[in-house]
């Protein structure tokens, strides 16, 4: 039985190279939080780093950052590398986390292979002050993640085609006519703004802007509709 003092992990100095082998399951994500694409080996892997892209307070993620050797009690050698290490905003005064996305079925049927590989995980990630956890498919495919990928067709970067004082200016309008502690649908929003279903439907995807850049609340764990309840934060 291995123990935390009988399992020895050093870093390999070489990340293992992510290869598009399947086209159905590998490709890359277009990210604001790095400098590159980040590319997946996954459908759950892409989902999940939709969520961390759709994140405010992730600031950076990077996929299979290192490759950890290990041997355990017995002599036994073995490599494993994380999927992905998460920096957050300093604000948040969370410590990096890093994840192994796996599906449940698959930590249901390969967990006693698995669990050896996550021990020397947790103590390499405990000496570098970071936290490990596992993310499952149950965790990230939910309402949230729907949410998320309609909700980054909208962000600023996207909505700048008109410039950014046309942007901000829309953006003004509508926040103008939700007070504070008041709640309103974004229906009821378009309806208040402008007078024509044409004009409302211009209109529509700057509604979902201020939602996808939280200066509009929304519950995300619920589908987004045109009646769902919208509400303006206390410092917005």
């Amino acid at each position: 039985m291995l123990t935390r003092a009988s399992i020895q992990v050093s870093a390999s100095l070489h990340r293992r190279k992510i290869g598009l082998r399947y086209a159905y399951t590998s490709g890359k994500v277009a990210t604001s939080k790095a400098t590159t694409s980040r590319p997946f080996e996954s459908g759950l892997e892409r989902d999940f780093y939709q969520l961390l892209e759709f994140d405010a307070d992730v600031v950076t993620y990077e996929p299979q950052p290192v490759t950890l050797n290990w041997r355990d009690g017995a002599g036994r050698s073995s490599r494993y590398t994380p999927d992905t290490l998460v920096h957050f905003s300093p604000a948040m005064g969370r410590r990096p986390v890093m994840y192994e996305v796996k599906p449940q079925a698959v930590l249901r049927a390969d967990w006693l292979e698995l669990r050896p590989r996550f021990k020397a995980a947790l103590k390499w990630c405990r000496a570098k002050g970071y936290d490990f956890r596992i993310v499952r498919d149950v965790d990230i495919q939910t309402p949230l993640l729907r949410n998320a990928r309609f909700l980054l067709g909208f962000t600023d970067a996207r909505m700048q085609i008109g410039g950014t004082t046309a942007l901000a200016t829309r953006q003004g309008v509508l926040l103008s006519l939700v007070p504070a502690g008041k709640t309103v649908t974004p229906r009821q929003l378009l309806e208040a703004t402008a007078g024509t279903a044409a004009e409302q439907a211009e209109l529509i995807p700057f509604v979902w802007n201020l939602v996808a850049h939280g200066r509009l609340m929304a519950d995300l764990e619920q589908p987004l509709t045109m009646a769902s309840s919208l509400q303006r934060p206390a410092h917005g």
